[in-house]
């Protein structure tokens, strides 16, 4: 997975460039994290709240392709907050994180000069870790994800501040096994497959032509 991610980075510097524009933005984002099939891996673990909270960086740019044609591209870095939790004696927590990609992506409000409305096709991809300790053992557990995700985001900007809020959707499109990293192999969690929405605000700073 990661050579091809690698290729179609190096692939689109070849036919794509980054243009100034005003709307290149880098941003601080924060958001929610809402799963379908959740439940029964919260059941095993403990946790009692349905969604997961992150925070990252996440940056937009106009970019022109190799026909001249406009688009909107986007990356994102998102880290999960620790989940804590306790459950037959075992303290679990539970973290990840993610990174995110969309080209080809268009401003539904192009013509205006300090509102957008940017759909962004692209995926996501990251780990997230589990790692469970009782009074004998530790062991660490570790499941990748790959997500095609659709990304709609509204903003407003006022000189060289950016206000935004957003979401991702993406599909789980990964295995469904935890990979056993550290300790003791003795724990079993589910891991449906997923349709995920990300809601998110953020604040940022736009660069200007």
């Amino acid at each position: 997975m990661r050579v091809l991610i690698l290729i179609i980075l190096l692939s689109s510097n070849h036919l794509y460039s980054i243009s100034p524009s005003e709307n290149n933005v880098i941003n601080i984002v924060s958001g929610l994290n809402y799963s379908q099939n959740y439940s029964k891996f919260r059941s095993v673990l403990g946790i009692n709240t349905s969604q997961r909270i992150f925070a990252g960086l996440n940056a937009s740019f106009n970019g022109t392709s190799s026909a001249s044609s406009v688009f909107d591209a986007q990356f994102q870095f998102l880290y999960y907050i620790p989940i804590s939790s306790n459950t037959n004696g075992i303290n679990y927590e539970y973290y990840g994180h993610s990174f995110g990609f969309g080209i080809w992506g268009f401003d539904i409000f192009s013509k205006q000069k300090n509102i957008d409305l940017l759909i962004i096709p692209g995926v996501n991809w990251g780990t997230n870790k589990v790692n469970a300790i009782n009074d004998i053992t530790s062991s660490k557990y570790r499941n990748r994800f790959f997500s095609p995700k659709i990304k709609m985001e509204f903003r407003i900007s006022y000189k060289s501040l950016a206000i935004s809020i957003g979401a991702d959707y993406q599909i789980d499109t990964s295995r469904k096994n935890w990979d056993h990293k550290e300790g003791e192999d003795s724990f079993l969690f589910p891991n449906q497959k997923s349709h995920t929405i990300l809601p998110y605000f953020s604040l940022g700073y736009r660069f200007k032509k």
